[in-house]
């Protein structure tokens, strides 16, 4: 019987999530956006307090490794290796989209496509056949347009879901296309596929990992000016 730290940080929601083997037995959640630089250790503590469970009985971390929020993942892996270097226990990272698809139980769709929202119009996401999770198409940026499916939409139907659904609703209309509006990134969804890379001995260079960013972070330019204007001397007061 192994113990199992599970981490969510790729969207706007911090989650954690504890596990036996690959049985979930107990979750945290906080619902306020952005909060995971103030919330994550605090839920962590929360958690294996509540459960009785000590840091040094962790057998492992399951971290879920993006594509998503560059702040958020940077702040779930930090703390995630972190905590693995401190304990010596090994890192396991899992795709985000993945754990979104595994979230998925008897769709009617013929394709699965989760979707991680990536700001303006553009999404994170990956196509895969909902019968047996061949991918058709890897994880890209995707701009949406109305006519970003179409040529999948001739083959059958597309079940939508993730945080980037609503905007992809918003853009994108046909009988074809399924929204799953409760599927959303969560710790608890990783805690399966995380065990099954463990138990096959995949687990992460703590030096050389970094999440799946997926594009480069852009830092936005301030409109206020670097320094303040210089007063010259003749204008002071006397």
């Amino acid at each position: 019987m192994s113990y199992f730290l599970c981490i969510e940080t790729s969207s706007e929601i911090c989650s954690v999530a504890l596990s036996i083997d690959n049985n979930v037995i107990a979750e945290r959640t906080a619902l306020d956006n952005n909060a995971h630089a103030s919330r994550l250790t605090l839920l962590i503590n929360e958690l294996l307090r509540e459960s009785e469970i000590e840091p040094s009985t962790l057998n492992g971390i399951f971290l879920s490794a993006g594509p998503g929020s560059y702040t958020g993942l940077r702040i779930g892996t930090s703390t995630a290796k972190g905590m693995c270097y401190a304990l010596g226990i090994p890192l396991v990272a899992i795709d985000t989209l993945d754990a979104l698809i595994s979230q998925v139980k008897n769709s009617e769709a013929t394709f699965l496509c989760p979707t991680i929202d990536a700001r303006r119009t553009e999404v994170y996401c990956k196509l895969v056949k909902a019968f047996n999770k061949e991918e058709i198409f890897a994880t890209t940026s995707l701009i949406l347009e109305p006519n970003s499916f179409n040529g999948y939409l001739q083959e059958g139907s597309i079940a939508i879901f993730g945080s980037g659904a609503e905007k992809t609703k918003a853009l994108i209309q046909s009988e074809k296309v399924i929204f799953l509006d409760e599927i959303k990134p969560k710790a608890s969804a990783i805690a399966q596929l995380g065990f099954e890379l463990w138990k096959k001995g995949k687990h992460e260079n703590l030096i050389e990992f970094e999440p799946y960013y997926l594009k480069d972070f852009q830092v936005k330019k301030s409109s206020k000016p670097l320094f303040p204007p210089v007063i010259k001397r003749e204008n002071y007061e006397k």
